[in-house]
């Protein structure tokens, strides 16, 4: 299974929650199709980085207020779940989901009685992300996504994609202009750089780059697509 990963800093920094800490785990990276639900097993947090649209959660128990049942959450940002809650796909359409999960480790059992917060390194940055695709030409139609290529995680390596750029023109520009018509660029699923979310992390694997008109794409014989994407690498080791 492809894996996805968000960090916001060189190092993971382990988060103090009550009497534990929450240690980095792995990274999950998976789509729920209508009615289906996937469960924080026991002892774990989840923290959910992106979804391609909002999320909906159940609650098995709760200190304050009532608990949830399929109640939405928006789609502002980056969500924590508690172990027994659930994440619940109420769409029609599938939704994919971008989680890191956290292992529940009591203080003082695994960084020698430390009682306050620690680091637990991830990795360090490695070098700069910038990949360009295309010109591609084609006679699918603007509305629809094209695939613009692959990329390629290494391993040992996690890459944050932090940026994206599109354009697209008709069938007598052969390699249109950044700035132009634009075009929205996706990652394994996720729309980079989207409002709701910071950017996208990639742990090994292959990974599809696909692209999709965000103007005025319909000509009648066919049009170019070019895209680029950029970020950071980081040693995942």
């Amino acid at each position: 299974m492809k894996k996805t990963l968000f960090i916001t800093t060189l190092l993971l920094t382990t988060v103090t929650y009550s009497q534990y800490n929450l240690e980095f785990s792995k990274v999950l990276n998976f789509e729920l199709t209508t009615n289906q639900s996937a469960t924080v097993p026991d002892g774990k947090v989840w923290k959910i980085e992106n979804s391609n649209g909002e999320v909906f959660m159940s609650t098995t128990s709760t200190e304050y207020g009532i608990v949830m049942t399929s109640d939405g959450t928006g789609t502002a940002g980056v969500l924590w779940i508690a172990a027994g809650s659930s994440i619940i796909n109420t769409s029609l359409q599938n939704r994919n989901y971008s989680i890191i999960e956290f292992s529940l480790v009591e203080i003082g059992s695994s960084f020698g009685g430390d009682t306050g917060s620690s680091s637990s390194s991830i990795g360090n940055s490695i070098g700069v992300i910038n990949i360009e695709f295309g010109p591609i030409f084609t006679n699918q139609n603007a509305g629809d996504s094209m695939s613009l290529g692959n990329i390629i995680v290494p391993e040992g390596e996690i890459w944050h994609i932090q940026y994206h750029a599109g354009a697209a023109a008709n069938d007598t520009t052969p390699n249109p202009e950044y700035g132009n018509t634009s075009m929205n660029i996706y990652v394994d699923g996720f729309a980079v750089n989207s409002s709701a979310h910071n950017g996208i992390f990639l742990s090994e694997g292959t990974y599809e780059v696909r692209g999709r008109c965000a103007g005025n794409c319909t000509y009648g014989q066919g049009w170019y697509a070019r895209g680029k994407i950029g970020g950071i690498k980081y040693n995942a080791n």
